[in-house]
């Protein structure tokens, strides 16, 4: 196996004429991956040209991985390739693998963190265009590290975005900060209390579950420990869970339009891929207006019940 180690990344490829692996290996930084992502591409068209041009009668055996320390699931692609014409598809479902594992991987990540990745990204994109430009020039590759390119570009614009309203969420807290830090969960016994963290920790978009725990007791507590924590679900379901916690009398507000302010700011929701605010929803629930049907409703705590 051939080995080319970097301050972030090594990667392995075999060396066999009538069959292609490689394994890439990446550390959090990440910033060489668009060139593996090439190398490792390009090894593999050149070796699947040179296997049929040669005079190879068997399909050309392929398998690629890209794996990290992170607890993501690994890009990991393999197949057959008939023939040197099945290369451009191979290449197409590799960029969307590495596009897929991107996007998720800064998932896990603070805003202004994942911004600066995607930087990152998109500078070494351009980079690699400009190191391989003879190359790369007017060919499949060519089409592939500009797709890239354009991804990263659309992800910034994102980021950015997504950083502004974090921003200015941020500044509303400030101002509003007296509005709602009284706000907190109550008429719980101890064991009621753990039900309904464990009923929205089952829900967290990402975070260790230790963590998440902790901050859910923290927020209901009256005590955040941090700005807010982005849940998955459907809005209308998660909007109408906060609404049964305050028709069920657990909560402890001046009135119903503090509440609403302390869940806006304690809580978003994961909508398709965009971190999102509940309260318009929410709002909506609270004049009983686009409440989910009764069979489509979460799975409450047995001992709130719900309440029109």
């Amino acid at each position: 196996m051939e080995k080319l180690k970097s301050q972030v990344s090594y990667w392995q490829v075999n060396h066999a004429e009538d069959n292609f692996s490689a394994t890439a290996f990446f550390s959090n930084s990440f910033t060489d991956i668009i060139e593996r992502f090439y190398i490792i591409s390009n090894l593999l068209g050149t070796r699947n040209y040179n296997y049929f041009i040669n005079g190879g009668t068997s399909s050309f055996r392929y398998k690629i991985t890209f794996d990290s320390n992170e607890e993501l699931e690994p890009i990991d692609i393999s197949g057959d390739l008939q023939s040197q014409y099945d290369f451009p598809f191979v290449l197409e479902e590799f960029m969307s693998s590495l596009i897929d594992f991107l996007g998720k991987f800064l998932d896990t990540m603070p805003i202004s963190n994942a911004l600066r990745l995607v930087y990152a990204y998109e500078h070494s994109t351009t980079i690699s265009m400009i190191k391989y430009q003879s190359q790369i020039e007017s060919n499949i590759y060519s089409d592939v590290l500009k797709n890239l390119q354009s991804f990263f570009k659309a992800t910034i614009i994102y980021y950015e975005k997504l950083l502004r309203l974090d921003r200015y969420d941020q500044f509303v807290h400030v101002k509003n900060s007296q509005h709602i830090d009284g706000v907190k969960l109550c008429n719980l016994t101890p064991k009621e209390f753990e039900e309904i963290i464990d009923f929205y920790s089952n829900l967290a978009a990402y975070g260790s579950l230790d963590e998440i725990r902790f901050s859910l007791a923290s927020i209901f507590d009256g005590k955040p420990n941090i700005d807010f924590l982005v849940l998955n679900g459907q809005k209308n379901q998660l909007a109408d869970s906060f609404f049964q916690l305050y028709k069920n009398d657990k909560v402890d507000a001046e009135n119903a339009t503090v509440y609403k302010d302390w869940v806006n700011a304690r809580f978003r929701v994961m909508v398709k891929g965009k971190v999102e605010f509940l309260k318009p929803t929410l709002t909506e629930i609270f004049k009983s207006k686009n409440k989910p049907t009764k069979n489509k409703r979460l799975t409450l705590p047995d001992f709130l019940k719900y309440k029109k």
